[in-house]
């Protein structure tokens, strides 16, 4: 009894410093990655996308719905909206290997100068359980982005991320806490 080998799934940590991408940390660490295209369409912003958007109902938006995955493993669900009017043309096709944000650069000159994001614990519900390959109860986090070019929202993405598979990792500094020095 307890012998054998065990492996431990690998865990991504994701430093939340700076203003990152999924596919180009993945790169940087020299991680298998994937990416598939669950879902894509032109849709119109009901009552609560509008809100979030921060644009008027019924206004254009692209949604990309992609699973994204280490090493053949589902990592996290996405679901990204994009505003049409600032993104004419989305092609997702070219999307499954590729960073979003450099397609965006490259196609439309996106400037992403900063992004506001909030981490919430849930559980997935059975759909995207079944996406992200989960066949036990575990916790989730919704992670939501909103990205800004020149202080307008450009991007909303909801992310569903496996607890057991991804963690973030926040830095707290404390220097700016020392007390003044006061001259005479």
């Amino acid at each position: 009894q307890g012998s054998g080998t065990f492996v431990k799934s690998q865990v991504i940590e994701q430093q939340l410093l700076n203003f990152y991408s999924f596919t180009d940390e993945l790169k940087n660490r020299g991680t298998d990655f994937g990416c598939t295209i669950v879902d894509y369409q032109l849709i119109s912003a009901g009552d609560r996308l509008a809100q979030k958007m921060s644009c008027p109902k019924g206004c254009a938006i692209h949604l990309l719905v992609r699973l994204r995955c280490s090493a053949s493993t589902p990592l996290m669900l996405e679901y990204t909206y994009l505003p049409q009017s600032r993104f004419h043309k989305i092609n997702a096709a070219v999307l499954p290997n590729a960073s979003l944000y450099e397609y965006l650069r490259t196609k439309y000159n996106l400037r992403m100068d900063h992004a506001v994001e909030t981490l919430q614990p849930i559980l997935p519900s059975p759909r995207e359980k079944e996406l992200l390959s989960v066949t036990h109860p575990i916790p989730c986090m919704l992670l939501e982005r909103y990205g800004y070019e020149e202080d307008v929202l450009v991007e909303y993405t909801r992310s569903v991320v496996r607890g057991d598979k991804y963690i973030f990792k926040v830095r707290l500094d404390n220097r700016s806490n020392r007390p003044e020095i006061n001259a005479p």
